[in-house]
């Protein structure tokens, strides 16, 4: 069985990884890649290392999907997508899939309907409770009690035009339940990220704002935290506005200088919707074009991805035309010890 890399996919400035359901997960188990696809409405299942056929794909009008746009995963496995279109409204839905889900299997459960309050979610988390956070279109952030289903309100909302938040792609909690938001727009046009205080509720100033011209924050559409680090994939960052992937310690405020830039012809890197760590620290990259690129732990500049896959290709047998499904989001990668990656590193676990 294999260990999951999640990633969500869709299109525009929302690449959610999809996130896979979880197999058995073991040293010597390869990594699964996930992608929610927004433009067949479906979730596909890539053996790391493979480039196009997927393992498995959740599709069919049992699973409800909807323009997926964001994807996340729980203890248990079971596998959360934010939908940019709903069942009972056309407002969006969170489904949620059991752990071995695949093919036209229906959700476990969905979130759905006008009490929801949110409009077109683009990104999902999780925090140690389970309960669900959800980035939504309408600049604010919803919060789902755990094991919420139907058309629930929330249980707690930041909205408000101190919020500072401005078209959030991207979402994700650390281990303290501060709330971290990529804004696709804000700060001086350029995009934001703005991070709340635990608990923070109604229209509540963030805790602190990374925006400014030294940032290199352009359009950011996914944000990740791993390692210790932020992780933001800017859809129109860098020199040539063909995006980039800027890293920030976990302290960062301000007009902060990136640790880390990825960016540059030799990247691969094309507008980029999603991004990915596993637990050694390699970083995936879900680009427009249709193209998952892989850096090397530490990889830096205008460094060469080392893997590549679902480059415009279409393999005989596969259930999923990659050239169709426009990845966009990633997100976490189980925290467990993985097998050898490209590069070669030492297994280790990861806290994410």
């Amino acid at each position: 069985m294999a260990i999951l890399l999640l990633v969500a996919v869709t299109f525009y400035s929302r690449i959610a990884a999809a996130k896979r359901s979880m197999r058995a997960r073991s040293a010597t188990s390869p990594l699964e890649v996930i992608v929610a696809n927004s433009g067949n409405n479906s979730v596909s299942i890539y053996i790391d290392g493979s480039n196009c056929c997927p393992e498995a794909t959740i599709s069919g009008a049992n699973t409800l999907l909807d323009s997926p746009s964001g994807v996340v995963q729980d203890s248990q496995g079971n596998l959360y997508v934010s939908n940019q279109r709903g069942t009972l409204s056309n407002t969006g839905s969170i489904t949620v899939f059991a752990a071995d889900a695949t093919g036209n299997t229906a959700p476990i459960r969905t979130i759905t309907g006008p009490d929801t309050e949110f409009i077109a979610p683009q990104a999902i988390t999780l925090d140690q409770a389970g309960d669900i956070f959800v980035a939504s279109l309408d600049n604010s952030v919803y919060e789902f009690a755990a094991g919420a289903q139907g058309n629930v309100p929330p249980i707690n909302v930041i909205q408000g035009p101190d919020t500072g938040l401005a078209w959030p792609n991207g979402i994700g909690l650390d281990s303290l339940g501060k709330v971290y938001v990529a804004n696709l727009s804000g700060g001086d046009g350029s995009g934001s990220v703005t991070i709340f205080s635990a608990g923070s509720t109604g229209d509540t100033p963030p805790h602190a704002i990374i925006a400014g011209s030294d940032t290199g924050l352009g359009s950011p559409t996914a944000l990740l935290l791993s390692q210790g680090s932020i992780y933001v994939a800017n859809l129109t960052g860098g020199g040539s506005s063909l995006g980039s992937i800027t890293v920030y310690p976990p302290d960062a405020s301000g007009d902060a200088i990136p640790t880390t830039t990825i960016v540059g012809s030799s990247t691969s890197i094309l507008f980029p919707v999603g991004l990915a760590v596993d637990s050694a620290g390699n970083l995936f990259s879900a680009n427009a074009g249709n193209l998952i690129a892989e850096f090397g732990s530490g990889s830096s500049g205008n460094t060469r991805a080392c893997r590549l896959r679902c480059w415009r290709w279409s393999a005989p047998g596969a259930r999923l035309d990659a050239r169709s499904s426009r990845p966009n989001a990633a997100t976490n990668v189980s925290a467990s010890t993985n097998s050898v990656r490209c590069p070669a590193t030492t297994n280790t676990t990861a806290a994410i």
